[in-house]
């Protein structure tokens, strides 16, 4: 009994505040921040106009098309009268989430993919992750010079592996026992080491 009572410490209070002597470490690669120039109290003032003007414009023409909408919905009820109005219009508003295609991965982007790996990978440690836009007009020049046969024969296995990645973000299930154990198990052993 003495051991299991040893082992247990008391929890703190709600008015202590938890902290630690570890740093914040990213847990993905980030980019430079950018110092702005603070804005006077003029550029404030107009900057805050055109906030305003645009949003007015825009809330002006988000109800326009609301109204069609609902025009829409309403000659759906005279045609078929066998829901309600509000029913057409959220069928209607619904069917853009429903409906929406993803473009399947093909070579280029499968290309694209192993290069940017690639010159990533190239990079000396501490340098942070380019982006692909950094050297899209370089992998670019490169696709342009590979025959038809070639880039197939490249990006064959990149491309499996793409489509099955894109699979398992859509259709793969998230199995959150395992999730809140694991974070559960780092943080006591987290706790544990301070």
């Amino acid at each position: 009994m003495a051991r299991i009572c040893a082992t247990i410490t008391r929890l703190p209070s709600a008015s202590q505040k938890l902290s630690t002597h570890h740093l914040h470490k990213p847990w993905c690669a980030q980019s430079q921040c950018v110092i702005q120039r603070s804005l006077t109290n003029q550029e404030k003032v107009q900057q805050k106009q055109e906030q305003t003007k645009a949003k007015a414009t825009y809330q002006q023409a988000l109800q326009e098309a609301q109204n069609q909408v609902r025009m829409l919905a309403e000659g759906l009820r005279a045609q078929f009268q066998k829901h309600s109005v509000e029913h057409y219009y959220e069928e209607i508003m619904q069917t853009a989430h429903l409906q929406k295609n993803c473009k399947k991965a093909g070579s280029w982007n499968a290309y694209v993919s192993m290069e940017t790996q690639q010159m990533n990978a190239e990079l000396p440690p501490g340098v942070p992750k380019k982006k692909v836009h950094d050297f899209i007009a370089d992998i670019a020049a490169k696709w342009k010079l590979l025959s038809n046969e070639e880039k197939i024969q490249l990006t064959e296995e990149r491309l499996t592996t793409l489509h099955n990645t894109r699979e398992m973000r859509d259709l793969a299930s998230h199995n959150v026992s395992i999730s809140v154990y694991h974070d559960t198990h780092n943080t006591l052993n987290n706790l544990d080491e301070e």
